[in-house]
């Protein structure tokens, strides 16, 4: 008989478990509260002053390896399987049928285990007020981060004992209570010694658990340690990997915005980690189909939400700097890509997320998280355009870019919240202090600088207190300025390096936060988002020509080996459109300012320091300083 041979039509199969769980009551001191825990130890609980709950009914039909085992949330765990789509054609693979065989013991919880954790405690909790303390500041200063945790994961019968111990772990490194803050070492020995154990069943919380975990981080990136963020965030993704959070959910699952949020939360811990390390990233987006997170993806949709969705964005954008910049194939066209990025990111933030208003030019109301949303922006910017060349001066970006963040630091200082920072925030002053490093030659600069970098040493001293990796930014930085001061030192100001087109991401801010802003926009003249730069000023403070039908751009050397300039026609720019729909005025209204470099190269003395740190120091933020030695320019 003829049949017709039909293509086969891949359906993605996820394979699931049937979780049980049992319940067994605490007591500690005169307060009783309850937890979900595996049957096992629900039938032998630690010192229970009342009989445990009988553990459920098994399935006696089922081959011993194949019964669930216990669950703190009865929630489907499916594996994704995704090779199908490359070995299957007109035969139909069955994903389903590929299952049907024991798992084995291997995911059991064995007996030593279960005593290693009843002798760590690792299923007590502390106490009603230092407990809801830990989850009020893991809320409030952590999941606006890593929106993994909703408020209905802390209700009913009890939530997963390895997320609350992981919510205690993030809860003590954000919180300004002594004993909180001693308690975190014990809070994370128990979570790590529960997800080792194999209590949790439940792959979604083992991985809410996993990005929370990474709020720990003991050990800085000079050092090789399976504590480290980066260790956990691999296998928080080997683990998203596993179950398809991956891959966009075709069909309406009641779980679909917390995969999303969950895939996403790993997407920018991946990007930072990165970016802080100088290390490849473990994500590989053209393998991945979900979906941006949006407002639908939150049960409330506040300020936290807005400000995860933009963090998602600028952290993309900021990853993939680094990258090219590693990579070496930060060309033009990849450059003009990543400015259009940075400028639509800006200018498309909602009005409550600003630190400026756009219509007064105030600077707004103090924001601890909005405040924080825009130092990766400054430090993308400081990154992007910062001097690549030895002796070059500063250019206009990340002249005020690295102010900029000098200046909310200051803000987090006079505020004593510093250390309620993540780990990567080090990484951030890191690169506002290398960025202030040309101002020297010039003491009018280098005065500003050096207040600057007061700001930057405090921020580094707080963080240190609760993340070592601040002592290996600041062996850095000691070991930089030591460098520097065996400069030579010039009279005047410097002509800033750059393009005039850089101005225009400074357009929606004002000099509140930056001290460095009369150096760029006449001091004279009422300075505030949207104010242009007059002509007079322009050329006094950036040391420019506003005659010139043309800008200014610094190549390493000509063929004679002598350093050369090239003059550019303005039409080789992008025209600003000023009555094009959301466009942002640019900050100049006449000619054309003259940006290049004046001087020679640096002396030897301060490029060969600058070599020895870079060849000597696996820190944080090596690529950046060795690129700054080397030079490469588009």
């Amino acid at each position: 008989m003829n049949q017709e041979c039909k293509p086969h039509t891949r359906k993605r199969k996820y394979y699931q478990e049937d979780p049980s769980s049992a319940t067994a009551e605490y007591a500690d001191g005169s307060e009783k509260r309850t937890v979900v825990m595996p049957s096992a130890l629900a039938q032998s609980p630690r010192q229970s002053q009342e009989p445990a709950a009988p553990p459920p009914e098994q399935d006696h039909d089922k081959p011993a390896g194949s019964r669930p085992v216990a669950a703190s949330l009865s929630s489907p765990a499916g594996s994704y399987l995704g090779r199908a789509e490359y070995i299957g054609g007109v035969v139909a693979i069955d994903e389903e049928d590929a299952k049907m065989y024991p798992q084995g013991h291997a995911s059991d919880t064995a007996e030593l285990d279960m005593k290693f954790l009843q002798d760590l405690k690792a299923f007590d909790l502390p106490s009603r007020s230092l407990r809801e303390s830990l989850i009020l500041n893991y809320m409030e200063k952590c999941n606006p981060w890593m929106p993994v945790v909703e408020k209905t994961d802390m209700e009913g019968v009890g939530p997963s004992i390895l997320l609350l111990q992981a919510i205690f772990v993030a809860g003590s490194r954000t919180s300004a209570a002594p004993h909180a803050q001693t308690s975190g070492a014990t809070f994370y020995r128990r979570a790590k010694a529960l997800f080792s154990a194999n209590i949790e069943k439940n792959p979604l919380t083992m991985i809410q658990a996993i990005c929370i975990l990474q709020w720990w981080n003991p050990s800085g990136p000079e050092h090789i340690s399976m504590d480290a963020s980066s260790f956990w965030l691999h296998m928080g993704i080997a683990l998203g990997h596993q179950f398809g959070l991956h891959r966009e959910q075709h069909t309406k699952q009641a779980d679909a915005s917390r995969r999303r949020k969950l895939w996403w939360t790993l997407f920018t811990r991946d990007c930072m980690i990165s970016v802080s390390h100088g290390r490849p990233r473990a994500i590989c987006m053209k393998d991945c189909d979900v979906r941006r997170p949006t407002l639908d993806d939150f049960v409330e949709k506040n300020l936290d939400a807005h400000i995860f969705i933009a963090y998602v964005d600028i952290c993309s954008i900021l990853a993939d700097i680094t990258e090219a910049v590693v990579r070496g194939n930060l060309g033009c066209s990849r450059r003009l890509s990543i400015e259009t990025r940075l400028s639509d990111w800006i200018k498309n933030l909602p009005n409550d997320l600003h630190l400026h208003d756009h219509q007064t030019g105030a600077l707004a109301p103090y924001n601890f998280k909005v405040r924080q949303l825009h130092v990766p922006y400054f430090t993308a910017m400081t990154v992007l355009y910062r001097p690549t060349l030895a002796g070059s001066n500063p250019s206009i970006a990340a002249f005020l870019s690295s102010s900029f963040i000098a200046g909310i630091y200051e803000d987090f200082l006079a505020r004593g919240e510093v250390t309620m920072l993540a780990p990567v925030f080090i990484f951030h002053l890191l690169t506002s202090a290398i960025a202030q490093l040309p101002c020297y030659r010039y003491p009018a600069l280098w005065a500003k600088a050096e207040e600057e970098l007061v700001i930057i040493d405090e921020a580094l001293a707080e963080l240190a207190k609760r993340y070592p990796t601040a002592f290996g930014a600041q062996r850095v930085l000691k070991d930089v300025r030591q460098a520097v001061h065996k400069e030579k030192q010039q009279e005047g100001l410097p002509q800033l390096s750059g393009t005039a087109e850089q101005l225009k991401f400074f357009t929606s801010f004002g000099p509140e936060l930056c001290s460095k802003w009369e150096f760029v926009y006449s001091p004279e003249a009422p300075v505030g988002p949207g104010n242009d730069l007059t002509a007079n000023s322009a050329q006094s403070q950036l040391g420019g020509s506003l005659s010139q039908p043309g800008l200014q751009f610094p190549h390493t050397q000509n063929r004679s080996g002598q350093g050369s300039t090239e003059t550019w026609p303005i039409t080789q720019h992008e025209s600003h459109d000023a009555s094009a729909p959301g466009s942002m005025a640019p900050p100049w209204t006449s000619g054309l300012a003259e940006l290049s470099y004046t001087d020679g190269t640096m002396p030897s003395a301060f490029a060969a320091g600058m070599q020895h740190i870079y060849s000597s120091n696996d820190s944080v933020g090596e690529w950046m300083i060795g690129d700054w030695v080397t030079g490469q320019n588009c």
